[in-house]
């Protein structure tokens, strides 16, 4: 076996396992976008439900109005999300999480590193 005949044996090896490790990622993929689109209605349900809650208690707060205004605009913002997870496949919602990353790209940055900060804290054994 020559140089050349190696060379592309090697070649013709990679492009092949290169191929199974996109088909495997593709599959992988397909399964999390199938798990996350089926678990949407009932987390919607979840965020409408206390959302409601929200509202309901929010009436009975004693005597502070600047807080039941609170309460009720967070109520607000549950349903607002709901509603969101209701209308949009998560091919959607990653399209607008890209959307997002690329117009605010500090601000994105920051969410990263909090949400790995507390990620790695919550796995933290002491």
């Amino acid at each position: 076996m020559n140089m050349n005949d190696a060379t592309s044996t090697i070649a013709d090896r990679a492009e092949a396992t290169a191929e199974k490790v996109g088909d495997a990622a593709n599959g992988m993929l397909n399964s999390a976008e199938r798990a996350i689109n089926s678990r949407r209605q009932g987390a919607a349900d979840s965020l409408s439900t206390a959302a409601g809650r929200l509202h309901r208690r929010a009436d009975d707060l004693p005597g502070v109005e600047r807080a039941s205004k609170l309460a009720h605009g967070t109520a607000d913002r549950l349903e607002s999300t709901a509603d969101y997870l209701r209308n949009h496949d998560t091919k959607a919602m990653v399209g607008n999480v890209m959307d997002f990353v690329r117009k605010h790209p500090g601000k994105s940055l920051a969410v990263a590193v909090a949400v790995g900060f507390l990620a790695a804290r919550s796995m933290r054994s002491d």
